[in-house]
């Protein structure tokens, strides 16, 4: 995994995984969580680790590839499009961490697959040392296969019922990152589309964070800075891209464009998308299923950003001209 890959290697890449794909997908629909021969494809063709440096044994792709490549999968199959865009574009949050911290999770030989819940629900109380982290959060796609699992807390002092202030204002916020066996899935997602997602709700409590695995959300942060100094050259070869929300936001246009041209989730799926089942209260049913920060993206800035940003108007355009043209309007 350790060798540059070109992104028509990685879509060829898709095209071989395909007939696995549709093979388990109806499996994967019913058991509401991505079939286990579908993980085991997707992690062996690199896809978890596309975002990854290859100092560390990754990928190291550009935005744009990685876009392509979710778009391709999410053709084949919504759900398995989905997961991958959530748990492939999760590394983001390691250029961010210690280098210790960061190699431990996705250094050489892991086989890292990272789910999390970004809404602020959890409560991380300073300690020595690190934090006592307490929470609930939902739609943490793809956590069944999951081997570690990040949350956005916000900081309460110790018996505090209020969260912390920041100086901008509005409560501080860190993102904690904590292995699987640290939290306990609850068996809450119970849909009627992309169920294969298995988008629960994940609850974790009273777990001691060592302060190497958390970082501070800021107003400003990340910006593409390291949070500490580069170990290595090498993993000073690539950054995050400064703009990472634009980042998460448009990477979820590569699995939602797919829909209106074919996909699997366009014929059945997609109409219904992500919505809960309406019942008030939800039915809960438990579930026990058994950086090197600087490595992260100085060479996925302007140039693949603007590429970005153009192909993904153009595709928008050239889908909405397509639907409009099968569009009868009845005459006034």
């Amino acid at each position: 995994m350790a060798d540059a890959v070109t992104r028509e290697g990685l879509l060829a890449r898709v095209e071989q995984l395909a007939p696995v794909i549709r093979e388990h997908a109806d499996r994967g629909e019913r058991e509401r969580h991505l079939a286990d021969p579908v993980v085991q494809a997707l992690h062996d063709a690199g896809f978890y680790h596309m975002l990854v440096p290859r100092a560390l044994g990754g990928l190291q792709v550009d935005p744009l590839t990685l876009y392509h490549v979710v778009e391709a999968v999410a053709r084949v199959d919504g759900s398995t499009g989905w997961c991958l865009f959530i748990n492939g574009c999760a590394p983001i949050s390691a250029a961010f961490l210690r280098a210790e911290a960061a190699e431990a999770i996705y250094g050489p030989r892991t086989h890292t697959i990272m789910a999390g819940a970004i809404h602020p629900r959890g409560r991380a109380v300073p300690c020595p040392g690190g934090y006592r982290v307490s929470g609930r959060g939902a739609y943490a796609s793809g956590c069944w296969h999951s081997t570690w699992y990040l949350t956005f807390c916000h900081i309460y002092d110790d018996g505090a019922t209020e969260p912390r202030a920041a100086p901008a204002g509005g409560p501080e916020v860190v993102v904690v990152h904590l292995p699987r066996a640290q939290m306990q899935i609850l068996d809450t997602w119970d849909v009627s589309g992309l169920a294969a997602t298995g988008s629960h709700d994940v609850v974790v409590e009273e777990v001691f964070v060592p302060d190497a695995f958390v970082w501070q959300l800021r107003p400003q942060a990340p910006s593409g800075a390291p949070r500490s100094p580069c170990p290595t050259p090498a993993r000073a070869a690539c950054c995050l891209p400064r703009r990472w929300r634009s980042m998460l936001v448009a990477r979820s246009y590569a699995v939602i464009l797919p829909g209106p041209c074919g996909s699997r989730s366009s014929s059945g799926l997609w109409p219904r998308a992500r919505c809960r089942k309406m019942t008030s209260p939800p039915a809960r049913r438990h579930s026990s299923p058994s950086s090197p920060c600087s490595a992260y993206g100085r060479a996925n800035r302007s140039g693949a950003w603007r590429e970005t940003r153009a192909t993904a108007l153009a595709a928008r355009t050239a889908r909405t001209r397509s639907r409009a043209g099968r569009i009868s309007v009845a005459p006034l």
